[in-house]
Order: C-alpha cells, then structure tokens, then sequence
C-alpha cells in the first residue's frame, strides 16, 4: 500500500488522500464471465468492457457508470481528433538561414545560405503527408577560386554588354547609310527614329 506521502497524486478540497485510500481494496486482473452478468449490468454498459469489468468486479453500477461516461469521453476525443504531422526541423541548416518556420505536413521552406556559402542542392523543401522532408538542404563553403572566377564572369559579361551599345551606337551614328539617327538622353541611349 502506498503511503500519503508517497502517493504522486493530489487531491481537491474537499478530497485528499483518505478519500481514495481502501486499504482492503485488492486488485483483480480476472476478466469477468460476460454470461453471468445481469441484464441490468448489459443494460447500463452495453459493449463496454471497462464498465463490465467494474460493475462485476466492485458490484457498484454508479462505479461502472462513472467509468463508461468517461470511457465514451476519451472515445469521442479520440474519434474527433486531428492528427497533425510534422517534419520536423530540416537538415543541412547549419550554414544558412531558414525563410519559414512551419514545419507541417504540407508546408514549404526555403533557406538562404550564409555569406561564404552556395546552396548545393534544392532552394526548397516540402513536408510530405508522411511526415518526410522532400529532400535535405545543403550550403556548401565557396572556395576562394570560385568566388573570383564567379566574379571574373559576372564582370566579362558585363563589359560585353557595355561594349555591345557602344558599338551599336558608333555603327548607328556613324553610317546613315542605315537609315537610322540615334538621339542621345542624360547618358543613355533613348530610342532609335528611321529617317524618311
């Protein structure tokens, strides 16, 4: 038997530790014979076991009818449950910073990698019905070389785009024989007028 001050429940006034104390109570681990109850046990309990078990086993129906209001309870709240999955915190984040924050079935994330870094892999993730990310992200360290060969062609493709307008605008204003005048703005070039 466990003490009062052993036991982990606690109890509201006007209930404490006596009130539920029976020290001659012994645990029953028997199924009851369902042929020997009586029809005013099957009346109240219908097909409910756990109020079948203590009606036969305490012999109090107001005991088992406690015991079916909140097995039909749990019953109801299980049946009317949502089930919500979630997967979880993604991998691979450690060099990069997520955009989102939900992380359930359905749900899409995406990352920005850190300064330094590249995303080796897919920008987005999806959160399956299975509770699975679509796949793993992946930021990689740049190396040196790559940043300066990245930046090389981001610089030779712009000079090649420079000096494609300058040569459009040196062949348009230089040979009329195109037929074409080239009007000039604050430093650009505005549009382009054919000659009649």
């Amino acid at each position: 038997m466990i003490s009062e001050s052993d036991s982990i429940f606690s109890y509201q006034t006007p209930f404490d530790y006596n009130t539920y104390s029976i020290p001659s109570f012994l645990p029953s681990f028997i199924s009851p014979d369902l042929e020997q109850v009586s029809s005013e046990v099957k009346e109240l309990c219908g097909d409910s076991f756990s109020c079948l078990f203590d009606a036969v086993t305490t012999g109090v129906l107001s005991f088992a009818n406690e015991t079916l209001i909140f097995t039909n309870i749990v019953e109801e709240i299980m049946n009317n449950s949502v089930k919500t999955i979630s997967c979880g915190f993604p991998n691979g984040t450690e060099n990069g910073i997520l955009n989102d924050c939900t992380f359930f079935a359905g749900s899409i994330v995406s990352i920005t990698c850190n300064t330094g870094y590249y995303i080796a892999g897919p920008e987005r993730l999806s959160c399956s019905e299975d509770g699975i990310w679509s796949n793993k992200f992946l930021c990689l360290k740049q190396s040196s070389s790559l940043a300066i060969i990245s930046v090389a062609i981001i610089i030779i493709f712009f000079l090649i785009c420079c000096l494609s307008g300058i040569l459009l605008i040196i062949l348009l204003k230089y040979h009329p024989k195109m037929g074409y005048k080239v009007y000039h703005g604050e430093r650009q070039l505005k549009f382009l007028h054919k000659l009649s």
